[in-house]
């Protein structure tokens, strides 16, 4: 996989956290040059395709 920002080399990684009492984790992709990370969540957040605003 090619990083969408800079074209670089993604590796898997896997992402944890503490927040409060709860442990999260959450498979991704990090780029080893410029450090952009892409998940399911992401990837498909970019795919909604925003509409302009209209003004009254």
């Amino acid at each position: 996989m090619n990083c969408p920002r800079c074209s670089g080399w993604m590796v898997h990684e896997n992402f944890y956290g503490l927040e409060d009492e709860y442990a999260w984790f959450y498979p991704g992709w990090r780029c080893v040059y410029c450090g952009e990370i892409v998940d399911k969540v992401i990837l498909s957040n970019r795919k909604v395709v925003s509409r302009p605003h209209r003004r009254s």
